[in-house]
């Protein structure tokens, strides 16, 4: 049985409304031109990355709010912009108040051009990973994290997790870690690409590197 901390089911509640009174569709693209990293500013949700088209970055997905303030939801539709080197995934016009952060819920599919970068500004909900990636950063406070990747697309990776379990699967071994402080699981290929950083400090955290 998985062992999660009363944290996370606070997370649950504060993400997950028993109902939503709004609910928006979204969904966009831009060329990747030379973007080599992208941003996730989404503080909370459901969020899930997979490699898609080489030559754009495109999101979609749905945000919900747990009162009928639509104007306000209309706000909170992520976009895509773009700065140089970098994109950076967050809502149209960010809440000012944190209680509206933390009534506002996303189920986001974000696809990326394989070898990207990524960094979550991610503290609650469930994170997805999927693909071949560069060098990726995720740390959350509650919620699980989930990563499924070839091998030589990672040169260095560490997992952990404060409260909660760690699973880990690689082309050598298995490592599974429990308990309060079940501790970080380490893995190194010279012949990988990418720097891997996997942090939950409520939840679980399932590796598999193909």
């Amino acid at each position: 049985m998985r062992s999660k901390l009363i944290l996370t089911a606070l997370a649950a509640a504060a993400l997950a409304a028993s109902a939503f009174a709004a609910d928006r569709s979204f969904q966009a693209s831009v060329p990747r031109a030379g973007v080599e990293r992208i941003v996730i500013a989404i503080r909370a949700g459901d969020l899930k990355v997979r490699n898609g088209a080489a030559d754009r970055i495109s999101i979609h997905g749905h945000v919900h709010r747990d009162n009928d303030d639509r104007r306000s939801l209309d706000r909170l539709i992520p976009e895509i912009t773009v700065n140089g080197t970098t994109a950076t995934v967050q809502p149209i016009a960010s809440p000012a108040r944190w209680r509206q952060r933390w009534n506002t819920g996303y189920d986001l599919v974000l696809e990326v051009p394989p070898g990207s970068s990524l960094q979550f500004e991610t503290t609650a909900g469930d994170i997805s990973l999927d693909g071949s990636f560069g060098d990726v950063d995720v740390d959350i406070w509650a919620g699980d994290i989930t990563m499924k990747s070839p091998r030589d697309a990672v040169k260095e990776l560490s997992a952990s997790v404060r409260g909660g379990e760690g699973h880990s699967n690689f082309p050598d071994r298995s490592v599974d870690r429990e308990g309060v402080v079940p501790g970080t699981t380490w893995y190194s290929n010279a012949a990988g690409r990418g720097k891997v950083y996997l942090h939950a400090m409520a939840g679980d955290v399932h590796v598999d590197l193909r």
